[in-house]
């Protein structure tokens, strides 16, 4: 017997949901707020794209953007999973901001332009490298 892998993707992402609704809110859990990490987001939002939900993976990944603006290496993996989620103006805006926060900071900048120049945008004299 073979499953479609439209159905296989769809089962993944259920049983992340029900994974995390158990983490959530369990008798002597330490979390009882009911509030998702940025970790959960994230793995919500690969089980979303990996079953083709793109709309939910996209909203996943801005709030995580959202939640860790602090945190560049977040930062980066959710300005990616935006990208792949169908979003790269959101997700070349989280990088930015990054970069507004840190601006020496090469891998941004290489992840900023690489990003911008595969939407066909030109890379910003902010993501160019300098020469000292």
């Amino acid at each position: 017997m073979t499953f479609d892998q439209t159905w296989t993707n769809a089962a993944r992402l259920a049983l992340v949901c029900c994974l995390l609704s158990a983490c959530g809110g369990g008798g002597g859990s330490p979390q009882k707020s009911g509030k998702i990490s940025p970790e959960q987001r994230f793995d919500i939002a690969r089980a979303a794209e990996a079953s083709g939900n793109m709309v939910m993976a996209k909203e996943m990944y801005a709030a995580a953007a959202a939640e860790t603006e602090g945190d560049r290496t977040m930062q980066l993996r959710a300005a990616q999973g935006l990208a792949r989620a169908g979003a790269p103006a959101d997700g070349i805006s989280v990088l930015q901001g990054v970069l507004r926060r840190s601006p020496g900071d090469q891998d941004v900048r290489r992840t900023l332009g690489s990003m911008q120049i595969m939407n066909g945008l030109p890379a910003t004299r902010s993501t160019r490298w300098r020469r000292f």
